[in-house]
């Protein structure tokens, strides 16, 4: 008995949420939070199915892990291969002085791809992001997929004053966190029970486009480590005077951040969510009464204090 196949889609809605940082023309880099909704087109198998849809979101979601998620997504024109092997991120001539940053890091925290993405994410699109992704979990699919669509969604909430992003970096987790990335999501001030949208948007303006780190992640550089950067970075200078050096280790290597001063927080203790979240509500409303902070990592995963 013959087979009867046909073409058919199938999709699923918020595999994951993809967690990174896109280093900007602009604005040096931002965080950056997506939900990723995906459907795989192909032709139906002896059952009708076009893919088990347990499998689908697990190569899907296995792809986004390993190819992009919490990673430096950057143009392949603003790397340069040192001679350790190691990786250095340079800013575009075009980035302001107080947005320029430099990275020193190993090639697994990075996804480098080509400029012509990073034209349209500085407009804050992300089709070609997009069609990236799909074309790499195209290739681990079943040979009957012929093709994979992928939407990235920002934060229904994205045009809300209280929106924004951050950088941050956790030397001490087991996992991709100690990666240099970032989030993009809402920050929530309540008091007694009813939201603060004013309080709210303040700490949103405050911690926007900064990143989060404590104090142990100072370092002075040598002259050794200056010299082998000065001879990839003509036409920039990093001054100490307007630039922090920053540098940890984590057990996948050891990142070295040279970042402006004013995008710089030092916080007292690691900035996982919880302590960014207890961190806000000692420094912004210390003396006040019924209050509640609700921060977010991301989207639809957060803290609150107390």
């Amino acid at each position: 008995m013959s087979i009867k196949q046909q073409f058919s889609k199938i999709f699923v809605r918020n595999v994951t949420i993809l967690d990174c940082a896109v280093w900007d023309r602009t604005r040096g880099p931002v965080g950056r939070s997506w939900s990723v909704d995906v459907e795989w087109h192909g032709a139906t198998d002896e059952e009708g199915v076009v893919v088990d849809f347990s499998a689908a979101k697990k190569i899907a979601k296995k792809i986004i892990d390993e190819q992009f998620d919490h990673r430096l997504v950057i143009s392949e024109a603003n790397v340069r291969q040192l001679s350790d092997g190691r990786t250095l991120c340079v800013p575009y001539l075009s980035t302001a002085p107080e947005n320029r940053f430099l990275l020193d890091t190993y090639p697994q925290s990075l996804t480098v791809v080509g400029e012509d993405i990073f034209e349209e994410l500085s407009t804050d699109a992300c089709s070609k992001l997009e069609l990236l992704v799909a074309q790499a979990i195209r290739a681990e699919s079943p040979a009957n997929i012929s093709h994979v669509k992928v939407k990235l969604s920002w934060h229904n909430q994205a045009h809300e004053p209280h929106f924004f992003n951050y950088l941050h970096s956790l030397r001490m987790h087991s996992g991709n966190c100690q990666r240099f990335h970032g989030h993009s999501n809402v920050v929530e001030v309540f008091r007694n029970a009813a939201l603060d949208k004013s309080a709210s948007e303040n700490v949103a303006r405050a911690l926007d486009g900064k990143y989060l780190v404590t104090p142990v992640y100072a370092h002075l550089p040598s002259p050794a480590e200056l010299q082998k950067h000065a001879e990839l970075l003509t036409g920039f200078e990093f001054t100490t005077d307007n630039h922090m050096w920053l540098k940890y280790e984590g057990t996948q290597g050891e990142v070295r951040v040279c970042a402006p001063r004013e995008r710089v927080i030092l916080m007292p203790e690691e900035s996982t969510i919880e302590n960014i979240s207890e961190w806000i509500h000692k420094t912004f409303f210390s003396e006040c009464t019924g209050v509640e902070v609700r921060g977010y990592e991301g989207l639809n995963k957060g803290a609150l204090y107390p």
